[in-house]
């Protein structure tokens, strides 16, 4: 038996926004900057905070790894994760990205090298959480 995944159009209802973020976005992770970019997306979903979409092209390869966690959106698809090594250890599952997103939030998908990252905003000079979050977990577990 297989099973089909839900699949929702953002509207009155559940809207989402993309728009280009308009100033330079720097990604903290423990005080060490991972990305720094001027081409970042915001990315307004309702009832939730901003997110920030990074190309990953704008973020230091030495600090990702690839994992195998997976979760899906009903609004936007399936998201894949990375984890980041910092001096301090590794934290797992704190970035991700939509590689292939749906047709109404095209906008934050891309190539392979330039697919981008997602991180929560933060006040400047703050380490930018990441979807670890209770909040975040909620948001993206959905199947």
């Amino acid at each position: 038996m297989s099973t089909t995944k839900p699949r929702l159009e953002p509207g009155p209802r559940h809207p989402i926004t993309i728009a280009p973020t308009g100033k330079t976005v720097v990604v903290r992770v423990g005080g060490q900057v991972i990305a720094e970019s001027d081409r970042a997306l915001t990315l307004e979903e309702a009832g939730y905070g901003p997110v920030q979409y990074v190309p990953l092209e704008d973020v230091d390869d030495a600090v990702l790894t690839p994992t195998e966690h997976e979760t899906y959106c009903p609004y936007k698809g399936d998201a894949s994760y990375y984890s980041v090594t910092t001096p301090d250890g590794e934290l797992e599952n704190v970035i991700w990205t939509y590689e292939q997103p749906f047709e109404a939030v095209a906008g934050i998908a891309g190539t392979r090298r330039s697919t981008p990252i997602a991180c929560r905003s933060a006040p400047a000079n703050r380490d930018v959480p990441g979807p670890a979050s209770a909040q975040a977990n909620r948001r993206f577990a959905r199947a």
